[in-house]
């Protein structure tokens, strides 16, 4: 488990450059959506994104930020 942080600590890190450029619920967006592209590397269509991280319910919110 101690990895497992330590990696995401290390991807939150990376993902940190871009908060000036969104607001909080966009940044709340953008990290859902960068590590779905990445668990998901094989295609990367925005519903097995958002079904890859257990996310279905929030779908409304991604639409729009993909829009």
């Amino acid at each position: 488990m101690v990895q497992a942080n330590q990696w995401w600590m290390w991807w939150l890190s990376r993902l940190s450059l871009f908060i000036p450029v969104f607001t909080r619920p966009g940044w709340v967006r953008f990290v859902h959506w960068v590590t779905g592209m990445v668990l998901c590397w094989e295609a990367h269509t925005l519903t097995q994104i958002f079904t890859a991280l257990g996310l279905e319910s929030g779908w409304r919110g991604l639409e729009h930020f993909a829009e």
